[in-house]
């Protein structure tokens, strides 16, 4: 409120508003501190933002499981603005995210992205399937449900290779 509606708000042509919310949301990153991967994570955000904006009817019809994990992986990526401290940092955890990386210990491998992606593909066939609640079997595919998120949740614990200072110490 008090940067989106001083700068105009939804008032305005369409225009205006878009670059209203892209001007907030980055003003938003910088707030959260004085480097340029916090106006870029905030940038980030007015993008998506705005995306959302001029898709919601086409997004708002799609599974809300759909819905939840892409935005969950739209979100977690943009963490990796907010984490770095430089942009050769971000470039260097994008790569090591997607196993091109020179961090050791850290990169994941073609072989653990293939299964992630099979276990995320999984996930979102079991929950789009609009007969799965008219079975008497729909309470397994929920405990199957959490068996995935589980073994994803391990393969994230089992890659983390060291603890990291609290993020808000660094100010």
């Amino acid at each position: 409120d008090y940067l989106y509606i001083p700068l105009g708000g939804s008032k305005g042509s369409p225009l205006r508003v878009v670059l209203v919310m892209v001007v907030t949301m980055t003003l938003s990153g910088l707030w959260h501190g004085a480097n340029w991967t916090f106006a870029a994570w905030g940038l980030y955000h007015g993008i998506i933002l705005v995306a959302y904006h001029l898709s919601r009817k086409s997004w708002d019809m799609l599974p809300t499981l759909l819905q939840k994990l892409t935005m969950f992986l739209i979100t977690v990526f943009g963490w990796v603005f907010f984490r770095a401290t430089n942009f050769s940092e971000v470039r260097i955890w994008f790569q090591s995210l997607f196993g091109c990386g020179t961090q050791p210990g850290g990169a994941l491998t073609f072989d653990y992205i293939y299964l992630l992606c099979i276990c995320f593909l999984c996930l979102v066939i079991i929950h789009s399937l609009p007969v799965a609640s008219r079975y008497s079997g729909y309470k397994k595919i929920k405990k199957w449900q959490n068996f995935i998120l589980g073994v994803l949740l391990a393969l994230s614990l089992m890659m983390m290779s060291e603890t990291s200072r609290f993020l808000y110490f660094q100010f």
